[in-house]
């Protein structure tokens, strides 16, 4: 990789990189000190991460202790910022034990000065939140150094803290953190949360290993990290003192009143241990306290029981000896069988992500159908292997390559078949969520695949088909009563709402149920309430969500009950399109919300805030002349272009034909960028000439004789493109002879094949002449309407004498 550049320092050796950035070994210009330059990647410079990263350089520098890494300086050079740190040239503190085997008491008095330099960043307010030994280097003279503080926080942090760590996302490593942080619970996470991560690492210095397993299935280990459960470190590490299990006991406590209240607490009672002292973890009983000052005084204590003490001490030994015998033996035969399951699972995952990354790199090959047989032969293949305990992984790995090979067979327009697998995906899915209520993953995939099945069935026609798998999905995404609602399952909640309003409206008799289906999500949204107080992504999913119901609202009930949702829903898209830098997903939902808006203004009658909201709407698909983003979907825009057409319909009831006129210019100028983005697509070609050719007659009307031949001319144009493509379509041959002959009667000059309007206009009517019998009854009318007008052009009446 090309090596980044800082402003001061000579960057020279990659030492690492994660998801967020690298960070690269430097030396400091001038003073030529040896620094880690930690660099944030480019694709985070405008998002949350770039705020985190300032943040993480404003708390890590005002920390100053000799157990911290210091941070020097940073900046920003070309595209990317930079951090200057103090080089830790040393490994995590769990490889550091690993290498070194230290004895019990050098591991725990190392520990003790991490706990120093944790208890220091409370002192200041800062909670680290991170904590693990991978974010604990071991520097020359086993000085242990805090590292990392990219997701700490003030105590007393500023409102942007919610925005930095949203409720429900879960940051960190599952392995090291608290039941309240595994959760996304972030308003819990404080100092005793920091005090929990001690403990795991105190019990891995100890056990050689964290609390939980991290090779468990990511479910698994998100379930046991909320609920805060753990083997005991006595079974995992016979013989470890009690004072020193009592203290990781007090630190690992799921309740944070159970905990130590304080790194300085903690710290303390550490020091109490290596100073052979009663720690206060343990209960006062008389005998432990008897026991700890018996220890202390040996000698004195030696004499009198040392002959009451040899027999017992022999007897408890061998007894002990052999319990220990039979737990070594069965904790291999765990360990053996808990490491099949995890080479399977990591074998599942690869697998998995390999077809992931794959598919997109062939179906631009041109074969898509190569992942589609790896995906069947793979989900195909015997992931039980023996019983080894791949059989909960395996149900969601065959339901993994289900949702693959459907989004394969959907992106080839092979709806039947992509039906067929998200159902069976889903036939997988279900049973696992069943047996794991408390993990949102299973939920999630689950709801994906429901999705998927209400889209295949909505492309097939099968609309009340597609209410009901709609209502499956959000069954399965919506949590049991108390469990996590994680921003992943909102969003895909509100997909699937979406869609499911869309199918009850193409459904009779479904729409009442979609509007309590609606009314149930918005009581799982965060609150709406001040849409200033939300993020970009919750605003956009009440704004999403209030448009579903104004539309409902509106139909089922009236126009007055759904204008002020309609309001709150335009609102959050506003917000939603500041706060996320008018990005082309918010760009899309304020349209919509803006183009119901209009709809519901219309009928009730405001014709100044109908226009004013439909102007916003076309404003913020890049206004009248500005060119569509390629990827923009033309769903919105379609949303917009018949708001404008219902709004010049009124308006030409109203007899109002200049603001028909006006309202078809934007529509005709949406329709354009739509068949600039779809150029074989003739709909938006043929709706836009039928303007044109509508605003011709207009101005005519208005005696605007210059501006009616423009339109007609434009709109001739228009039918031609759209004759060359469709050929055969009849009412395509009618409109641009309609056209002709208004331009005829406008005495325009003629076209660029300089063949008079009439006899173009005659030519034009030879296809519907021949195919009159099969035509319907409205266009044998229109036929004969225009085959009289061109009649009387060609035969003028005499002038009378």
């Amino acid at each position: 990789m090309p090596v980044p550049e800082a402003e001061g320092y000579e960057v020279h050796q990659l030492l690492g990189r994660g998801s967020s950035g690298t960070v690269w070994r430097a030396t400091q210009a001038g003073t030529l000190r040896e620094v880690a330059v930690k660099f944030l990647a480019p694709w985070h410079l405008h998002g949350l991460a770039s705020v985190r990263f300032a943040r993480e350089a404003e708390i890590a520098a005002s920390l100053e202790h000799e157990n911290i890494a210091r941070v020097f300086e940073g900046g920003e050079e070309n595209g990317s910022q930079w951090l200057a740190m103090e080089l830790v040239d040393g490994p995590p503190v769990d490889r550091w034990v690993a290498e070194n085997n230290p004895g019990l008491r050098e591991r725990i008095a190392l520990f003790r000065k991490i706990c120093a330099a944790v208890r220091h960043a409370h002192q200041r307010g800062v909670i680290h939140r991170d904590l693990k030994p991978a974010n604990v280097l071991v520097a020359a003279g086993e000085i242990p150094k805090v590292v990392d503080f990219g997701l700490a926080c003030w105590q007393e942090g500023p409102s942007l803290d919610v925005t930095l760590t949203r409720q429900g996302e879960v940051f960190g490593s599952l392995a090291w953190m608290p039941p309240e942080q595994a959760a996304g619970r972030w308003a819990e996470v404080d100092a005793l949360s920091d005090i929990f991560a001690l403990g795991a690492i105190l019990y891995s210095l100890i056990a050689g290993g964290p609390p939980l397993d991290p090779a468990l299935p990511p479910a698994a280990l998100l379930a046991a990290a909320q609920s805060g459960e753990r083997k005991s470190l006595r079974l995992v590490r016979p013989g470890t003192p009690r004072d020193l299990e009592a203290i990781v006991e007090k630190c690992l406590a799921p309740e944070k009143s159970r905990r130590y209240q304080s790194a300085a607490g903690l710290e303390a009672d550490v020091g109490r241990w290596l100073a052979g002292e009663p720690v206060r973890a343990k209960t006062a009983a008389p005998l432990y306290w008897m026991g700890k000052k018996i220890r202390r005084h040996w000698v004195a204590a030696a004499g009198g029981a040392a002959i009451l003490t040899t027999f017992t001490g022999l007897t408890w030994a061998y007894l002990h000896g052999q319990r220990n015998l039979e737990r070594e033996r069965q904790s291999a035969l765990e360990r053996e069988t808990a490491q099949a399951a995890r080479t399977l699972h990591e074998a599942q995952e690869l697998v998995t992500q390999l077809m992931l990354e794959m598919r997109p790199k062939l179906e631009a090959a041109g074969h898509p159908e190569w992942i589609e047989e790896a995906a069947k032969k793979v989900a195909a293949f015997d992931w039980n292997l023996g019983g080894s305990g791949g059989a909960y992984d395996s149900r969601r790995f065959r339901a993994r390559m289900a949702l693959v090979s459907a989004e394969v067979l959907a992106a080839k327009a092979q709806w039947g078949n992509a039906l067929k697998a998200w159902q069976q995906a889903a036939a997988l899915l279900e049973p696992l969520v069943k047996e794991n209520p408390g993990a949102p993953v299973f939920r999630e995939e689950l709801g994906s695949a429901r999705i998927g099945e209400e889209m295949a069935l909505l492309k097939l026609g099968f609309h009340r088909d597609a209410v009901s798998a709609g209502q499956k999905a959000l069954a399965a995404l919506t949590p049991p009563e108390g469990g996590p609602v994680t921003p992943s399952i909102l969003e895909t909640m509100v997909e699937a709402t979406c869609m499911l309003v869309d199918a009850a409206f193409l459904t009779k008799g479904k729409t009442d149920n979609a509007l309590e289906v609606v009314a149930g999500l918005v009581k799982l949204l965060p609150p709406a309430a001040r849409p200033g107080d939300m993020t970009g992504e919750q605003a956009m999913w009440h704004s999403r969500i209030g448009r579903e119901q104004a539309r409902l609202t509106a139909i089922l009930k009236s126009a007055q009950e759904a204008d002020p949702i309609a309001s709150r829903a335009i609102d959050c898209a506003r917000q939603a399109h500041q706060l996320t830098g008018q990005g082309e997903m918010a760009a899309r939902v304020l349209a919509q919300a803006l183009a119901t808006g209009a709809d519901i203004a219309r009928v009730l009658g405001d014709a100044a805030r109908t226009f004013t909201l439909l102007t916003g709407a076309t404003g913020a698909l890049g206004g009248k002349k500005a060119k569509l983003p390629a990827s923009m979907a033309e769903e919105p825009l379609l949303d917009v272009v018949q708001a404008w057409i219902r709004y010049t319909a009124w308006m030409e009831q109203t007899n109002h034909p200049e603001k028909v006129i006006e309202g078809n210019g934007f529509a005709i100028s949406l329709l354009g960028k739509s068949g600039r983005r779809n150029p074989s697509d003739v709909t938006a070609a043929r709706e836009q000439a039928s303007l044109m050719l509508q605003n011709a007659r207009l101005s005519r009307q208005l005696h605007q004789t210059t501006e009616a031949v423009r339109w007609a001319t434009a709109s001739i144009s228009r039918f031609r493109k759209v004759m060359e493509k469709s050929p055969g379509k009849v009412d395509s041959y009618l409109n641009f002879a309609e056209a002709a002959i208004f331009l005829a009667e406008m005495n325009a000059p003629a076209g660029d094949s300089s063949e008079p309007w009439p006899a173009a206009a005659a030519r034009a009517l030879e296809v519907p002449r021949s195919k009159a019998a099969a035509m319907n009854p409205p266009e044998r009318e229109i036929l004969t309407l225009l085959e009289q007008r061109l009649n009387a052009l060609n035969h003028p009446p005499e002038p009378s004498p």
